[in-house]
């Protein structure tokens, strides 16, 4: 199947695959060409599309934001994002793994949508009147599952030992910090 043929739903299938701890998830991304695999993952940024409503939706429910408040959420959310698109391709780059970068953007992009429905399940406990300490809970095993995650896409489609690819997570998250220190 043609990657245009295919549209978002291989990458999200693997996403999926990959969430559950299915492994064979990320090799649904790269069986193809180098060309293809460059048009999958300008394709797959179709996933902060589909993440747009969800990331509002927490916005929303999560707490008593205002416009202004909200805009430089949004702001933030697509400086992270691309960003890191960005930064990925210099680091992963200067490991050597350049040409592995189009398959890691295009898994990498699909986590990014399972990781936004983590954390909007994340706010079900707090709409039902669950105790503060099960809200916390849904938070941190969310948090820990989108970092396995991504820590598991980043290994598996870049072919990495596990502290190399925890690194260019860390990458992830001092970037999110650094942005939402500037939008914030």
């Amino acid at each position: 199947m043609s990657v245009a043929a295919a549209g978002p739903w291989m990458g999200l299938r693997a996403a999926l695959l990959l969430a559950r701890g299915r492994e064979d998830g990320a090799a649904l991304i790269g069986a193809e060409g180098p060309d293809d695999q460059i048009a999958r993952a300008r394709h797959s940024f179709l996933a902060i599309l589909f993440c747009v409503p969800v990331f509002l939706a927490v916005q929303v429910l999560g707490r008593d934001a205002e416009f202004p408040a909200m805009a430089r959420e949004f702001v933030g959310f697509v400086l992270g994002w691309l960003g890191y698109a960005v930064l990925s391709y210099h680091l992963v780059s200067g490991m050597g793994r350049a040409v592995l970068w189009p398959r890691f953007v295009a898994l990498w992009n699909w986590c990014n949508l399972v990781q936004y429905l983590l954390m909007a399940a994340t706010l079900v406990p707090s709409l039902l009147g669950a105790p503060t300490f099960v809200v916390q809970a849904a938070w941190l095993v969310a948090m820990f599952w989108s970092l396995w995650l991504q820590w598991s896409a980043t290994r598996l489609t870049l072919a990495l030992p596990g502290g190399r690819a925890a690194l260019l997570v860390a990458a992830d998250m001092a970037l999110g910090l650094m942005v939402l220190r500037l939008t914030g």
